[in-house]
């Protein structure tokens, strides 16, 4: 982003009564990462899968003879050790987590004693995994049917098995780089039978450094989701039926995730800021309405008028790291509402939003500004404006 494009941003924000050190934090914070192709076509839609789709789909055979829930437990070792205080720090879920050393014939990490206390699951006969067809290819869905169990998983996948409370308004999350010691298993056993006279744990540690650039070869992206209302906010809220909100859910949260999966591959970024946020309700809105609807937006940020916001609010959860200032959070508050009210303008002027080429073209858009960029007035016609370029670089795929 050149400086002119700073200094319109900066303008945006005064405008919105941002004093100078907001102006930074909100500069900083909102700074748009994406890398987008401005002169070739980009790879023919759905992509490609990755590699460790394939795996995963043998998993999922195996897991309709042992359930979803041994079968996970066969080859993820955080689901050997409690949800407790200090788990990260012990000797055994380090050596089991980070060596990941398995004994002869066995897919098993060498695991803690039984003494310890087990991760359990209130419902693990709710528990299921499927292969989701994406628009950036397929991805594995972990899904389970009660709340709880989607917290534990949480913690046991993205927190180190530590103990931390999970906002009611995340009902799913994507889990990135999750070291897949089955495939690794795999790779040193290729490795041995290429060359008998190296089987030492050091000599093999030494080979698995020299793959990290073919990370995707054992590290594994996959979704965890909860069937429960998106965002956490009822039917009722909306004037949804309940089982209409119940289906219309379960299509919002899994699209959302997916936008994520797609900016990530295509555009190389996925963060946790409320452009990425915008962008994501935006697909799984459109995906699940056929229309972008403001109103359920501002509903999932927990946002009422341009400045309230509840105390259960989603855009609570993206207030960045360091968290924002006070001030600073109340302009970004506002640049969410007006943004939000310019993307639906802009979305009312497609014609078929729920084309493939469409919903890409128009996430490509959205990403090809900022946050404040697209709160100012003129923002639903530069859209419209670099639709049409967006458009040529999506093709017909």
């Amino acid at each position: 982003m050149n400086d002119s494009d700073v200094e319109r941003r900066r303008g945006i924000l005064e405008a919105w009564g941002a004093t100078p050190s907001e102006c930074k934090e909100l500069l900083a914070y909102n700074d748009n990462r994406f890398a987008l192709p401005v002169d070739s076509e980009l790879p023919a839609l759905p992509l490609d899968d990755e590699p460790f789709v394939a795996a995963w789909s043998r998993r999922i055979e195996e897991s309709r003879e042992h359930g979803a829930w041994n079968e996970l437990r066969r080859w993820m070792p955080q689901l050997h050790f409690p949800i407790a205080a200090g788990t990260s720090g012990s000797d055994a879920y380090r050596r089991a987590t980070r060596a990941g050393v398995f004994p002869p014939d066995s897919r098993l990490p060498v695991l803690p004693s039984s003494r310890l206390p087990v991760l359990r699951l209130q419902q693990p006969q709710s528990l299921s995994i499927e292969l989701y067809a994406s628009l950036a290819g397929r991805i594995p869905v972990v899904r389970t049917g009660c709340r709880a169990d989607f917290e534990t998983l949480v913690c046991a996948l993205t927190r180190r098995n530590e103990p931390e409370t999970i906002p009611s308004s995340m009902s799913a999350c994507m889990v990135s780089g999750h070291t897949n010691w089955q495939s690794v298993h795999l790779l040193r056993a290729a490795w041995e039978a290429a060359d008998e006279s190296h089987r030492s744990d050091v000599a093999w540690l030494a080979t698995l450094r020299t793959l990290s650039p073919d990370a995707a070869l054992y590290r594994d992206r996959f979704i965890l989701v909860s069937d429960g209302p998106y965002s956490g906010i009822s039917a009722s809220a909306l004037d949804v039926r309940a089982d209409e909100w119940h289906a219309l859910s379960r299509v919002i949260r899994i699209e959302h995730e997916c936008a994520h999966y797609l900016t990530r591959r295509m555009f190389g970024a996925m963060t946790n800021s409320l452009l990425d946020e915008l962008m994501a309700d935006y697909s799984g809105i459109v995906a699940a309405n056929g229309a972008f609807r403001t109103d359920w937006f501002l509903a999932f940020m927990g946002l009422s008028g341009r400045s309230h916001v509840r105390d259960t609010g989603r855009i609570r959860n993206y207030r960045g790291t360091p968290p924002l200032s006070t001030g600073a959070f109340a302009v970004l508050r506002r640049l969410v509402f007006d943004a939000a009210h310019n993307v639906e303008r802009f979305d009312a002027q497609l014609s078929d939003p729920r084309t493939m080429r469409s919903r890409v073209s128009a996430l490509m858009t959205l990403a090809s500004l900022s946050l404040e960029e697209l709160a100012a007035a003129d923002a639903p016609d530069r859209l419209l404006d670099r639709m049409t370029g967006a458009h040529a670089l999506v093709g017909s795929g």
